[in-house]
């Protein structure tokens, strides 16, 4: 049974090497990953208590970490989806949306006034559909060029 909770520092190193292997799934493979800087933005999201987990009683399936931002134009704060990932053996179950219901309660208790979430890793459709399942309206789009260094 899939079960959902905030992720624990003894989390870290398997949330590492679902980091891992979503940079390599994502238009993201085109960026170098550093692991130290993977390891200390994963450690930072579990410290804050916005990194969510889901496990199936053997080992972590899924994450998804968020943050609470101010906008350049206003007081209020909003929650922002900043990454979100289930092992590909995992989709199709209720993984994903176990996260996403997570940090939604997380979002409302915290008091922000809405939610952003985001697919700018090529990955596309089934996070769309999930996002709208939850009553999220699509806003626009994500555009990339990858430019070559000189």
């Amino acid at each position: 049974m899939l079960k959902v909770r905030r992720a624990t520092t003894e989390d870290l190193i398997p949330v590492f090497k679902l980091c891992l292997a979503m940079h390599q799934e994502t238009d993201f493979r085109n960026i170098t990953l550093d692991p130290e800087k993977t390891l200390h933005g994963a450690n930072a999201y579990i410290n804050s208590g916005t990194m969510f987990v889901v496990d199936d009683g053997s080992q972590i399936v899924g994450m998804m970490a968020g943050c609470k931002r101010d906008p350049w134009f206003s007081q209020e704060q909003y929650a922002s989806e900043e990454l979100l990932y289930v092992s590909p053996e995992y989709r199709g179950t209720r993984a994903a949306y176990l996260l996403l219901k997570a940090f939604m309660g997380w979002a409302e208790s915290e008091g922000v006034s809405h939610i952003r979430a985001g697919v700018s890793t090529g990955t596309g459709d089934s996070a769309e559909r999930l996002y709208e399942h939850f009553g999220m309206k699509r806003m626009g789009g994500n555009y990339v060029a990858h430019l070559t260094r000189s």
